[in-house]
This record gives structure tokens, sequence and C-alpha cells, in this order.
């Protein structure tokens, strides 16, 4: 396995490539690499370490644990008071691939960012770099990883399930304690991570947070899935909603649908029915932070009804609206540069004020 010594190219802790698709020159969505220099087509790209899957290694696939990388790959920036580490973590063969972002000293507390599925996972990656870089400079240690079969972590998506989701935020909640020797860990998810971050606070206990979550997942499946149907009557003009019919029945038969270059797959989508947000939401859940994100003004009715539930049963939760218009399965014509898109600064300040003052009453923001 090809291993790179180091993980970044840049003083900001960047890539040449994530700091041009922040700046609107890529498109994350057509880029060769991704936003940490990872080549889309299965080689090494800019500044990666142990990724698993390497063609010049002749007994590796993506299904092929990595074997020979190195274990980690630090920065440190001594202006803003953080560290940060890119690192395999966790039991079994399977490793998962996470980033630790932790304040140079002491950290009051700890938080776990569960990505979204796919697609959506671009479209958010940046605002959670700014979050956890801001709230490791004010004290707070924050893991980000990959889910099991994605990104650079070991395995095939074709195998993950919301089981296995689940799974992989508890071990990352593990790897942060082991890591910084924090006792309070929160979580937070957005869109389909909202559903795994509600389900690890179930099992676990916690504060969480949560950005544009996904409520059910079937009809956030069967929305990709109507999504795809409209591109394709756009395409072609012959093509009927019926369609949606015929690409679950595929599902069924081949076991994964591609949606414009990124697969739904059955094991995933069979492993979420009968789930709900509102069903992990409960007594383990010390607060919940609810943050639409979107063109209304005002909370949308399926985000009003679980909030009410919520504390109909006695349970601390709290809303945010941010406008924007937000596309979460297509990348559009125009990528915001979010450390200065004002909707994206107003979620970040709104998150992290919420959070730290529940995972670190008391603590002062040095930044």
């Amino acid at each position: 396995m090809l291993a790179c010594p180091a993980m970044v190219s840049r003083e900001d802790g960047r890539s040449d490539v994530g700091a041009d698709i922040d700046r609107g020159r890529l498109d994350p969505a057509t880029s060769p690499v991704d936003e940490d220099g990872r080549d889309r087509r299965g080689s090494v790209g800019i500044g990666t370490i142990g990724v698993a899957h390497d063609p010049l290694d002749p007994d590796g696939d993506v299904m092929s644990p990595a074997r020979d990388r190195d274990p980690s790959s630090s920065r440190l920036d001594r202006a803003a008071g953080i560290r940060e580490e890119a690192s395999f973590f966790g039991p079994g063969r399977w490793k998962r691939f996470g980033f630790l972002h932790a304040p140079i000293g002491e950290p009051v507390a700890g938080l776990v960012i569960c990505c979204p599925y796919q697609a959506e996972i671009l479209r958010n990656y940046r605002r959670e770099v700014l979050l956890a870089r801001r709230l490791s400079a004010q004290g707070i240690a924050v893991q980000r990883f990959h889910y099991v079969g994605f990104g650079h972590s070991d395995g095939d998506p074709s195998f993950a399930t919301f089981q296995t989701m689940r799974e992989d935020a508890l071990s990352a909640a593990d790897q942060l304690v082991r890591a910084t020797g924090v006792t309070t860990v929160g979580f937070l998810g957005t869109r389909w991570g909202g559903l795994v971050a509600a389900s690890a606070v179930a099992s676990r206990g916690g504060h969480l947070a949560l950005w544009e979550p996904v409520v059910d997942p079937i009809r956030y499946f069967d929305e990709i899935f109507r999504f795809l149907i409209l591109y394709q009557m756009k395409e072609n003009p012959t093509i009927t909603k019926s369609g949606e019919e015929a690409l679950l029945d595929r599902l069924r038969r081949e076991g994964s649908v591609d949606v414009l270059g990124h697969t739904v797959d059955l094991a995933l989508y069979e492993s979420a029915r009968g789930l709900g947000l509102d069903g992990f939401v409960g007594t383990p859940t010390a607060s919940t932070l609810l943050v639409q994100i979107g063109v209304g003004r005002s909370l949308r009715n399926e985000y009003a009804s679980l909030v009410e539930s919520w504390r109909g049963r006695g349970l601390d939760a709290e809303t945010h609206v941010i406008r924007d218009q937000e596309t979460w399965w297509i990348s559009g014509h125009r990528w915001p540069i979010h450390e200065v898109h004002p909707p994206t600064k107003k979620l970040i300040a709104a998150t992290t004020e919420w959070l730290r003052e529940r995972l670190a009453p008391g603590s002062r923001g040095s930044r």
C-alpha cells in the first residue's frame, strides 16, 4: 500500500484541491480528486495517508483492509491553539478512518460528528471541518470519521447497514475518549447522520445536535429515487414517473441503484425499515438541538411535530432555522465558500454556542 508522509500540503492544513473546492474553482461532484486530495478513481491523490484502495497493491480491493499504512498523521496549529490527527481506529478487521480535532491543552469535553450519506457528504464536508476547528479552539475535542465502507475506511458500501453505522459512531466516541480522556461526549449528525447520531445517543446517552436531519429513512430513499426519476425525465421525456417502482425492483434484484454516480445499496435500505428519528430521541438524550437548513422562515411541519412530541415527553429541545438554499444530493453550478458564507457562519456560531453551554457549562471560549 502507498502512504504519503503528510496529511496535508498547505499551511492552513488542507490540500490545495480542498481549498480550490471551497473557492468554487473545482466542483467536488466532478473533480477527479476529493477535498482531502484522494483520487476518486481509486488511486492515491494529494496528501492522503494509508488509503485502503490502491491499484498498486496486487492483492488489494475496496473490501481488503489497508496494510502497511502509517497509523496516523498530524498537524499543529499554534496560532489557533489546536492539533489535528488523521488515523485509523476501531476493533475488528475493518478499520475506520477518522480525524481528531483537539485543543493543544486539556479538552473539557468531546463531540462526535456523524456525516451524511453518499453525495450529501460532499455538501456538508466543509461545514463539519469549520465546526470542529471552532470547537477545538474553545476546548472541545471533536472526532470526525468515515463509515465503514465509505471514504477512506475499510470495507465495501454494499455491506453497510444502519446498525454498522451506529457501531461506527460508538466506536468513534470510544476513540475520542481514549485519545483525549474526556468524560463528557455529545453527538452531532447531519441528514442521514442525524439518525445515526440519535441512535448512538440512545445507546450511550448525551447531548444531541441535529442539522437538517432525516426523519423517516424510507421516505428519504423514496425522495432520492424520485429525484433521479425527475432528472431522467428531463433528459429523456419518454420516461414516466412509474420508473420509481422500477428503481425499487432493480434495487431488490441487483442489490444497488446508481443515483448520479452514487449508489444506494439494498442492505442499508432494508436495515432502515421501521426506524425513525422520533424513536431514538428519549430518556438517554440530555438535550437536543434541531437546526433546519432551508429557504423557509419557520420550522417545517415534520420538524415542528417532532419537537412538540419531544417537549410533550419532558425533553429539553431547542430549534434554530438557518435560511439557505441547499441542494443536498446535487452540487449545482456554484459552490459556496463556507468560511464567508453568511448562513454557514450563523450555523457554526449557533451550534457552537449551544454545544459549549451543554457540553462545557461555565467554560469560556477562547475564539
